[in-house]
């Protein structure tokens, strides 16, 4: 069995599943409202345990498999989590991220961290060279998250890293009621995420930094229901 190198933000551990997340992961995956803007159904025990086996075997990279970080949290060690990452298999230089996390811990900037230290990790150990997110136009509070992270829609569907090749239309079949955002690594290495003491990440732009507001911000996230955030995932 295979296990890469967990890797470590501010407050997670992103790792490999295992079978004491279990409990967890079978829960979150039954919650309704986790699973609004998701492509799964409900999951049963039995299905619950085959996934985090499958998971065991595999690693981050491998074209067309969806390896899911398991997203822990440092203080507790408990998984609140998971976020998905696949090559594409038609296009190598290419992957999709979509993430999903437990009801009871959102609004803490959790989402944030999690997709960025899977970003970096992409751009700088895999052949990467540009990360999609697609979710559902009425998903407001993943629209919001990834405002937060400065990752802009691809205007275009039918773009294509060069004439011939397969449109992103063609490779992820874009709906019309899905959009789809995009981040390269050279736009990744023009503005790299740090750590701070006033938040989990902020921004450097040039010589001027801007700290995001976490989720759940009063101006973003008024209400207590609000759909959990939910980036739509295609396994």
């Amino acid at each position: 069995m295979y296990q890469f190198t967990p890797i470590e933000s501010k407050r997670l551990i992103l790792r490999c599943l295992q079978e004491s997340d279990f409990k967890v992961l079978h829960a979150y995956r039954n919650d309704e409202e986790v699973a609004k803007f998701q492509s799964w159904e409900d999951r049963t025990e039995e299905e619950i345990r085959k996934l985090i086996k499958e998971q065991q075997a595999l690693q981050p990279g491998i074209p067309g498999e969806w390896f899911m970080f398991a997203i822990e949290l440092k203080e507790t060690g408990e998984l609140i989590g998971d976020c998905a990452f696949n090559v594409c298999e038609g296009d190598n230089r290419q992957a999709e991220l979509g993430i999903t996390l437990h009801r009871a811990v959102q609004k803490k900037g959790y989402a944030r961290e999690a997709i960025t230290a899977v970003l970096k990790y992409s751009f700088e150990n895999l052949s990467v060279e540009r990360v999609n997110l697609i979710t559902y136009k009425e998903n407001q509070c993943c629209l919001s998250l990834i405002a937060k992270l400065d990752i802009l829609p691809v205007k275009d569907t039918n773009l294509a890293f060069a004439e011939g090749e397969k449109t992103d239309q063609e490779l992820y079949g874009i709906k019309d009621n899905e959009i789809m955002y995009a981040i390269t690594k050279t736009e990744w290495l023009e503005k790299p995420p740090v750590e701070s003491e006033s938040s989990s990440l902020a921004w450097l732009h040039g010589n001027k930094k801007n700290t995001p507001p976490v989720e759940g911000d009063s101006s973003t996230n008024e209400g207590q229901n609000k759909p959990p955030i939910s980036l739509g995932m295609q396994h």
